[in-house]
């Protein structure tokens, strides 16, 4: 039986690429079932764009608007929690997809019941659709590893974009709601890992727009020195270091519940997960108590994580290791 898919899409000021997006949504050479917008407040034409493509296909079509602005980690989860298919594309207002990304993302699926997450790469392009040399894949350190480990995943926290992304409705018990101090995406990606099997496609299926007003962060694509520098000593805060704290907490306590209600139906490598979580959160935990020392004394203890390898195995080696010591 073919199965249902729905579209999860999140909207905000976007009137002025939205209509492309969805024309290239329902352009799909197999389209979805339903395409669920959860509009957060949008100022411009958005709604106006919404309302024209409504038209051709008002049945395919549903329009939520936030009475009040719930930001994109939220008003992507009540835009899952909405979804009615067995399979959720996710989809940022601004892209196009190429015609076959729907059908080519559902085969991989298909192949392999135990896959049940995913991604695909894209083609870097301007807010006008000028194509370039670049595909997202370059800049997603997840993406190195074509069959990554647990320590892998937690290494680079699951980092895949949601645009990229389509996965089993079965997975929506498990990310919703999303884990406090992750970003959707993150955490829908690392869960994936940890309970089943994620596959990957290295075929571009879509446009990503690159256009200076994407909700999505660019600290992936690299500047040079000089803004690594900028963006470390903005990352070397307390307040930052208790945040990585909390954040591996909440992804802890998730697992656990994960294991503790549903262990016998998902992977056997959950266990694996969990382990390198409890790794991550001790390393997290001494970082945040090192952080209220002075540098002086802080260098020894930073000194010994390097040493017994927990640096390159965490986090982005010597450069987060300098930057414990000396920012």
């Amino acid at each position: 039986m073919r199965p249902r898919i729905s579209v999860a899409l999140c909207s905000l000021n976007g009137g002025k690429f939205l209509r492309a997006q969805l024309e290239s949504i329902l352009n799909q050479t197999q389209p979805p079932d339903e395409i669920v917008i959860g509009d957060d407040g949008s100022e411009d034409d958005t709604l106006a764009a919404i309302a024209e493509v409504s038209r051709r296909a008002p049945d395919v079509i549903r329009l939520i608007q936030n009475p009040v602005r719930l930001g994109v980690t939220r008003n992507f989860e009540q835009a899952i929690a909405l979804t009615t298919g067995d399979v959720i594309f996710l989809s940022d207002q601004d892209d196009v997809w190429v015609g076959e990304r729907v059908s080519t993302m559902l085969h991989r699926l298909e192949e392999d019941q135990g896959v049940s997450l995913v991604y695909s790469d894209a083609v870097m392009v301007s807010g006008e659709l000028e194509p370039s040399d670049r595909r997202f894949f370059e800049y997603l350190s997840l993406a190195r590893y074509p069959q990554p480990t647990a320590a892998q995943v937690v290494k680079t926290e699951a980092e895949v974009a949601g645009c990229l992304i389509a996965f089993r409705s079965r997975l929506k018990p498990f990310v919703l709601p999303p884990v406090e101090g992750w970003v959707y995406d993150h955490q829908l990606a690392f869960i994936a890992h940890a309970v089943s099997r994620v596959a990957r496609i290295d075929q571009p299926l879509m446009l990503h727009r690159r256009h200076g007003q994407n909700t999505s962060s660019d600290a992936f694509f690299r500047r040079g020195f000089r803004h690594e520098l900028e963006a470390a000593k903005r990352a070397a805060t307390i307040d930052v270091y208790a945040e990585d704290r909390r954040q591996w907490e909440a992804m802890l306590e998730r697992l656990r519940e994960i294991a503790a209600d549903h262990g016998e139906a998902v992977a056997d490598h959950l266990g694996d997960y969990i382990g390198e979580c409890e790794r991550r959160l001790a390393l997290a935990r001494e970082r945040e108590r090192w952080r209220q020392m002075s540098r002086a004394r802080r260098a020894a203890p930073a000194l010994g994580c390097l040493l017994r390898g927990h640096y390159h195995r965490y986090l982005r080696g010597f450069r987060t290791f300098g930057k414990d010591c000396w920012l």
